[in-house]
């Protein structure tokens, strides 16, 4: 069950992450954004105890067996790189258009 669970994660993250990336060269960073809280957030309000479920599933313990790194963990890296790509290439794209006096 844990194998299905860590592969389940990796699938989730991944489409997640890639559907984020092609929303924000293609189309915009403000949908981007969207996409990259919505899908969690949703799911917590509609379907709370499974994602509950899914979000606790431990993966391994580090420093001995005293911190567990779950789901959650793994969401708040893939939020944290994504929302640093979204900002820092709005940022660059105001740096860039912007005209010099």
């Amino acid at each position: 069950m844990d194998i299905v669970m860590l592969a389940a994660s990796i699938v989730l993250f991944t489409i997640l992450s890639a559907a984020v990336l092609f929303l924000m060269f293609r189309f915009s960073s403000f949908f981007a954004m969207l996409l990259l809280t919505s899908p969690i957030l949703l799911a917590a309000l509609i379907l709370p105890d499974m994602t509950q479920i899914f979000l606790a599933q431990e993966h391994f313990l580090l420093a001995n067996g005293q911190v567990p790194v779950n789901n959650y963990h793994v969401l708040f890296i893939v939020w944290s790189t994504l929302t640093g790509i979204i900002v820092y290439s709005e940022f660059l794209t105001w740096y860039m258009s912007r005209r010099r006096v």
